[in-house]
This record gives C-alpha cells, structure tokens and sequence, in this order.
C-alpha cells in the first residue's frame, strides 16, 4: 500500500462500549467524500450493521492509492466503480473515483459475509428525488438538517449520484448533497406563459432570463425543466 500524506484512523470515535469500539477504518487519501465514505462505513458499524466487520481492518481510498494483487485480479472498474478485496489483514474499498468509494462501502454494508467483487454502475442517470420534509416548518432547523443528510448518505451509499431539489433549495442542502459528490439537479416546472412563446422576441427573453438565473447559481450542477 503507497503511503499517503493523511491517513484518518477512526478509532473508538463513537462512546465506548458500542459494537464499533476499536474498529480501525484507515481513509488512505485526502479527498474529502472518501472522507464521508470512511465516516459513513463508521456510522453504520456504530448502528450494529455487519456484526461479521467488527474487529477487522479496513483500508478506503482510490485506485491509485493501493499497490494489490488481490485488487488486480479483479475485474477494471469505471470511474464510479468499486473492488472489495482483502489483502494483508485488511479489507480494501477501492473507488475508481471519491463516488464510487462511497458505493464501495454500500456494497460491503449490505453483504451477509465477505467475498471480494468489483462493479460499475450501468446507468449514467442515477438520480432522486427530494423535496421538503412536512414534519419540519424551518427546513434549516439543525434536526431537519440531519434528517436530510441522513437521507442524501443513504442513497448514496446505494448507488445515486445526484439529488432533485426545487428552485426554493436552502444553501444548506446544497452543501450536504456536494458533501458527498452526489450532483445538485435543480427541478422547476416554470415554463413561462404561452404568450411569452409566441415570437421569436418572447424566446429570448426567457433564454436570457433563464440564462441569467443558472449564472447566479454557480453551484448548480444540472437544470431541469419538467412539463407535460
């Protein structure tokens, strides 16, 4: 294994006497969504999942971070792709990109017991949708913030990569949504009045007006306008 300028060990972060206790997770790269990856995989080792896990060593990080026969042997990934294997004591989670890190560890949480696989997505478009939870008036209230996120590291960990939200979005959720690589969609069914389409003029109008409003939202990864 190539050594790395930071290594994050997440040992007995969680209140001792839990399950996790003295799990040893090692995050072998400094981007930070195999951060998340690493974080989550605690997250839920902490919550009794993979009793079969605890205790072992883990390793998360990208292709380039590893030197493995086991990973070699496995078939190539794409860039949102993933190989588990197990090499000198420690169980590898290998993303071809900081994405498919966290689909590794989604894959590892839901097995009943190791086996070593590789996997690609085979859609491009794996996206959800997310609008305002009602039990919540202020959708910026730190405990809809953790509902929300709660929600954004669960479909990530099973394979999205981009969520829906509405023009209306708090820059909170959008920071969240990123957090974990995950693309932001805005979603609007704001197609303007017939009127406004009935010459060549009206058009433009709402090209530029449209256009106008995509620019002031630098964080906005995909637009969509739905009709029908």
């Amino acid at each position: 294994m190539k050594a790395r300028s930071l290594i994050l060990s997440l040992l007995c972060l969680a209140l001792s006497g839990t399950p996790s206790a003295g799990q040893e997770i090692s995050c072998i790269s400094n981007h930070p969504v195999v951060h998340k990856a690493a974080e989550s995989l605690y997250y839920y080792l902490n919550k009794g999942c993979c009793s079969w896990l605890h205790g072992k060593k883990v390793a998360i990080g990208l292709e380039p971070d590893f030197d493995s026969e086991e990973l070699e042997r496995l078939a190539p990934i794409s860039e949102e792709g993933y190989k588990i294997a197990e090499d000198n004591e420690r169980i590898l989670i290998v993303g071809g990109s900081p994405r498919g890190t966290l689909y590794g560890v989604g894959a590892l949480l839901r097995m009943e017991s190791f086996r070593q696989c590789s996997s690609s997505p085979s859609n491009s478009f794996r996206v959800t949708n997310y609008n305002a939870n009602p039990r919540f008036q202020n959708q910026t209230d730190p405990q809809a913030l953790k509902v929300f996120e709660g929600q954004v590291r669960d479909i990530a960990l099973f394979g999205a990569n981009g969520v829906e939200l509405l023009r209306s979005v708090p820059a909170e959720w959008v920071e969240i949504v990123h957090s974990y690589g995950l693309d932001v969609w805005i979603v609007t069914w704001d197609n303007g009045s017939p009127s406004e389409y009935k010459n060549a003029e009206g058009i433009r109008n709402q090209l530029r007006a449209r256009k106008s409003w995509i620019e002031s939202k630098p964080w906005i990864d995909h637009y969509l306008i739905k009709s029908g």
